[in-house]
């Protein structure tokens, strides 16, 4: 659906939210302007409080929960800050940040050794018990997000992409 968001704004040159605005009555505007408020408050909330979690955990306990609430906040304006200097600047910055964590992730897969034959049975033979399902709806929650269906078709707007070339627009 995010993809499919993109596309449609890469092929009319509008986001979705100009779109609907354009498309339905005052009613439905005002529903799916609500609606997205609520999904946004509610994937911000858990983010912050799960950054801070993180941080009071990384930091052993020294870090209180509420001093990770405000490091969350200052890094969202550290990167509106960047975002002033031009997106491609904020574009590495996120880059860095995404190297790090995929370093990070090797580094930790080497260090726990885990046995070739379990990788292997567990990515060709999944199992989910009943104490994993919370677990597994939670990261998919977590990627499925529905403000990012109209964040997508605006991000879009800042390429340089010919609409009339197809295979440019299925990128």
């Amino acid at each position: 659906i995010q993809l499919l968001s993109a596309r449609l704004g890469v092929v009319t040159g509008r986001h979705q939210a100009e779109l609907c605005r354009e498309e339905y009555p005052t009613w439905a505007k005002m529903v799916l302007w609500v609606m997205a408020e609520i999904a946004l408050i509610g994937a911000d909330i858990q983010e912050v409080i799960g950054s801070a979690t993180a941080i009071k955990i990384l930091s052993n306990g020294l870090i209180p929960l509420w001093a990770g609430v405000v490091i969350t906040a200052l890094d969202c304006f550290i990167f509106l800050i960047l975002e002033n200097y031009g997106v491609r600047k904020l574009e590495a910055v996120f880059a860095v940040l995404i190297a790090t964590m995929a370093l990070s992730f090797a580094w930790m897969f080497g260090q726990t050794k885990p046995s070739g034959t379990e990788l292997l049975v567990g990515a060709l033979i999944p199992k989910l018990s009943s104490r994993t399902i919370k677990q597994a709806v939670g990261v998919v929650g977590c990627i499925i997000m529905p403000h990012n269906v109209y964040l997508h078709s605006a991000l879009v707007q800042s390429r340089e992409i010919d609409p009339k070339k197809r295979f440019r627009v299925k990128e």
